[in-house]
C-alpha cells in the first residue's frame, strides 16, 4: 500500500530506490520487483534516473530467476545508454547479461558480451574469462566429434590468455 500510495518524482526517488534494494537484499524479490516496475509505471523521471531503475529491475529479475526478462532488459538498455563513464548503465547491464549467458552456458554469447566488457576497466579479468569461454567451447565440440572446429577454440582460447592452463588441457583431449 505504502508502495502504491507514495508518488514518484524527484524527491522520493531515492526512497523507493532504497525501499527496492533492502527489499532485494531480505529475498523479498516479488516485492522488490513491485517497488522497481511502480517507479517505472509513473515515468516522471529523467532519462539517467530511469535507466538507473530498469537497471535495478534487471537485478531484481536475475535474482527471482526470470533470466529471459533480466536478458532483454539489459539487451534493451546497453542499447539505450552511454558506456562513457565507470559503473555506467550500459557497463552494468553488460555484466548482468554476461552473468545470465553463463548461466545459461551460452559460450558464443558471452564471448561476445566480454569482448565489450575487456575494451573498458578489468580488461585483463575479461580476457581471461573469454579464454575459459573458448574452452567451454572446445569440450561442446570435441563431446560432438568436431575436432577442427575444437582445436580452432582451443587457438582462440590461447589468444585472449596465454597462461591458462585450461588450455593444455583441452590442448590434450583434442590430440587423443
Amino acid at each position: 500500500t505504502f508502495i502504491e500510495n507514495l508518488e514518484v518524482n524527484d524527491d522520493t526517488l531515492e526512497t523507493h530506490l532504497a525501499l527496492g534494494g533492502l527489499l532485494r537484499r531480505r529475498g523479498e524479490l516479488e516485492k522488490a520487483v513491485v517497488v522497481h516496475e511502480n517507479i517505472l509505471s509513473q515515468a516522471r523521471l529523467s532519462r539517467d534516473d530511469m535507466l538507473g531503475v530498469k537497471l535495478e529491475l534487471a537485478r531484481d529479475y536475475l535474482l527471482a530467476g526470470l533470466l529471459d526478462r533480466a536478458e532483454e532488459l539489459c539487451v534493451q538498455l546497453s542499447q539505450e545508454s552511454d558506456a562513457g563513464k565507470p559503473g555506467s548503465v550500459k557497463r552494468e547491464s553488460l555484466k548482468i547479461t554476461l552473468e545470465i549467458y553463463e548461466r545459461e552456458k551460452e559460450w558464443r554469447q558471452a564471448i561476445e558480451v566480454a569482448k565489450q566488457l575487456a575494451t573498458g576497466e578489468g580488461g585483463d579479468h575479461y580476457e581471461k574469462a573469454i579464454s575459459h569461454y573458448y574452452c567451454e567451447l572446445a569440450e561442446d565440440q570435441l563431446a560432438g566429434g568436431a575436432l577442427e572446429q575444437a582445436r580452432e577454440s582451443i587457438r582462440e582460447a590461447i589468444g585472449h590468455d596465454v597462461n591458462n592452463p585450461r588450455t593444455s588441457l583441452e590442448i590434450g583431449r583434442a590430440h587423443v
